[in-house]
């Protein structure tokens, strides 16, 4: 297989992604983080309204996270100048007054910004060549009909080996679910190992997992659904570069809908945004429902992401775990992942080319 394009190793730009819990971030200190290989800011004005910068000042390249917040602006540390929502530059203290003729060719890059159901979501890229089609929002995240659990993790693994996991249903029964399997009798049949298994895994959905047929339908917005044969909802989709909406049919019934976002933080890291939601349209269970979500669903999704880190991070680097691995039929879904993510990088490229010309 070739060398993967550098620029796709750390992230598919020009897409929302979400890059902070929302709670993380306060009116009094900005955030400094890293995502897409990119070091980025964020602050929030005297709203409350999030914002999101190239973690750099225009005037000397310093971070501008070690600077402060006061009001509805953002100040650098080093030199003091002060910028607003937009990045725009509005006091150079040198020129000694605000909107100074510097101050007005001075201006840090900013992106786009949207906060939803605990999440802070940024669109990063080059808006001017392909500027956000609406914000990312889902049914789901209605919390007068839906309780959301927000959930993070960060895994020392490359982004696009996460994004192959997903698409890889055949793994449940044995990473996460704990069974072994055997032919008995003429019949496959699977036994549960010693040691146990994830609460959210039962022998009966595992089972179908690996036994009912699989099929991909291809979306009108370049995403994938995936459903299988006898199952009355879709087991996975997939929107490119992200999310993975994951249908969780529990033991007792409930059903969990999982939204999970695998944003690049680097060429070796990717985070992991979870927001899981359950129907609540009685008020009267919103405790209940919240109680369930925070104690009994979050630990054992986040026990199955573990599990995943340890395969994802022993795989190695991407280049490396591309060119050595051996595909099976099973892995379709991860093949036809790939494939979409791949074409919707070519596609920006000649699109970036053509504003060249």
């Amino acid at each position: 297989m070739p060398t993967l394009p550098e620029e796709l190793i750390t992230g598919l730009r020009n897409y929302w992604y979400p890059i902070l819990i929302s709670e993380e971030l306060t009116a009094e200190k900005p955030v400094g983080i890293q995502r897409l290989g990119e070091n980025l800011v964020l602050w929030r004005d005297s709203k409350g309204v999030a914002h999101t910068f190239q973690d750099r000042c225009p005037h000397r390249g310093v971070k501008l996270s070690l600077g402060d917040v006061i009001e509805d602006r953002i100040y650098c540390r080093y030199h003091g100048l002060q910028f607003d929502g937009t990045g725009q530059c509005r006091f150079v203290p040198a020129e000694q007054k605000e909107d100074g003729p510097v101050a007005k060719n001075m201006k840090a890059r900013s992106y786009p910004t949207h906060e939803e159901a605990g999440l802070i979501f940024a669109y990063i890229g080059e808006v001017d060549i392909f500027p956000p089609a609406g914000v990312p929002t889902r049914p789901e995240f209605d919390q007068d009909k839906y309780v959301t659990f927000a959930g993070f993790t960060q895994w020392k693994a490359n982004w696009m080996l996460v994004r192959d996991n997903t698409p890889d249903p055949a793994h449940l029964p044995f990473l996460h679910g704990r069974f072994r399997a055997e032919i008995e009798d003429g019949e496959f049949k699977l036994k549960a190992m010693p040691g146990g298994s994830n609460p959210i895994m039962h022998e009966e959905y595992v089972h179908g997992v690996l036994t009912k047929k699989l099929s991909l339908t291809e979306t009108e917005q370049g995403g994938l659904i995936a459903e299988r044969e006898g199952e009355p909802f879709p087991d996975v989709e997939w929107d490119v570069p992200t999310p993975a909406k994951i249908t969780v049919p529990l033991p007792d019934g409930t059903i969990v809908v999982q939204y999970q976002y695998e944003t690049p933080v680097n060429a070796q890291e990717t985070a992991i945004y979870t927001l899981a939601s359950v129907a609540c349209p009685d008020t009267g269970e919103r405790e209940q429902k919240n109680d369930f979500m925070a104690n009994m669903f979050w630990p054992a999704a986040k026990m199955a992401f573990e599990e995943d880190s340890w395969m994802l991070e022993s795989q190695g680097e991407i280049d490396l775990s591309r060119k050595q691995e051996q595909l099976m039929p099973s892995d379709i879904g991860v093949s036809r992942v790939r494939r979409l993510i791949l074409r919707a990088y070519e596609n920006q490229q000649k699109q970036i080319a053509a504003v060249g010309e």
